[in-house]
């Protein structure tokens, strides 16, 4: 992110326009069309919001995958394979 002094706090948020395809889980239902949600990527988990009238998705949190705990860690599991194949498809050479 383009800020004058990166911190912790700062590089954990991030927002994303559009839909974003992927292991998404619904959480709770803050209103109607915004969610709360969680994110797989390969290496971390996100945690954050969903407008999807919008299409805007705030990730407020990112744990790296080595800090994953129960539930978390089952998220992971279940979608390791895929990951593993967008990553072998999607990655820089």
């Amino acid at each position: 992110m383009n800020v004058d002094t990166s911190t912790f706090h700062v590089g954990s948020e991030g927002i994303k326009f559009s839909d974003m395809l992927g292991s998404l889980r619904i959480t709770d239902t803050i209103a109607e069309g915004i969610e709360e949600i969680e994110f797989q990527f390969k290496e971390a988990q996100a945690y954050g919001y969903r407008d999807s009238k919008s299409k805007i998705i705030y990730f407020r949190t990112v744990y790296s995958n080595d800090m994953l705990k129960r539930d978390q860690l089952d998220f992971l599991n279940e979608w390791q394979q895929p990951l593993d194949e967008l990553y072998k498809l999607f990655k820089w050479k």
